[in-house]
């Protein structure tokens, strides 16, 4: 098994709202959709136990017309790059902070 699915396999067995939300995309590159409502304890769970210590960047979108998306790229030492997707409306574009990690 790959270090990308016991990642998948992780992480939607934790949340089960996951499932299906996975995408791997490439070796030592996968992205996971996740509710903003949820968006911290998946971040959470990636850095604590996981290992995903390192934030590369967060990237924001304008999604035309009501959304934000921001994405949250994290890595590993080993390099493998998971990047959790969420998105907030422009009415309350508001997402907790990170900076505590």
């Amino acid at each position: 098994m790959s270090d990308e699915q016991a990642i998948q396999d992780e992480l939607s067995s934790k949340f089960p709202f996951l499932k299906d939300k996975i995408t791997i995309t490439r070796p030592r590159r996968m992205f996971a959709s996740v509710p903003a409502a949820n968006l911290m304890e998946v971040f959470d769970h990636a850095v604590r136990k996981m290992d995903f210590s390192i934030l590369c960047t967060i990237t924001g979108l304008d999604q035309p017309p009501e959304a934000f998306e921001v994405m949250y790229h994290l890595t590993r030492p080993a390099g493998v790059v998971l990047t959790l997707v969420t998105s907030v409306a422009k009415s309350a574009p508001v997402l907790a902070s990170v900076a505590g990690y």
